[in-house]
């Protein structure tokens, strides 16, 4: 079975900050809070995280380790800023960047909002 032991993203907006944030075990199940605009979501994702897992071995996200994906185009209103960390079993994840994403990244994410069951 696959474990997940870390895991945020971060996206600064103009007048916006979304964060996801895995947080520590409780009562032994696994959680995902979303916070969006003042609101909070809470996804029970304890009996997902090995299917999540196996989905994003193959997208090669352990390539997008380090990595700054800054677009050199100038945006109006400014870009997105984000950031990304993640760690698992098999790999340990962190990069980010405005205006530009790493390859699979629209994959990863719905990946993830299956494992949030929220698709």
């Amino acid at each position: 079975m696959s474990k997940l032991y870390g895991f945020k993203y971060t996206v600064k907006r103009c007048r916006e900050y979304i964060e996801y944030i895995i947080l520590s075990e409780s009562d032994g199940k696994m959680y995902i809070d979303r916070y969006y605009n003042g609101s909070k979501h809470h996804f029970d994702i304890t009996d997902r995280i090995d299917t999540f897992c196996c989905e994003i071995a193959d997208l090669g996200i352990d390539s997008w380790n380090t990595f700054d994906y800054e677009s050199s185009m100038h945006w109006v209103p400014p870009a997105d800023y984000w950031t990304f960390q993640i760690r698992t079993d098999t790999l340990s994840v962190a990069c980010k960047g405005e205006g530009e994403f790493p390859p699979n990244w629209k994959e990863f994410w719905k990946a993830f909002n299956r494992m949030c069951n929220n698709q």
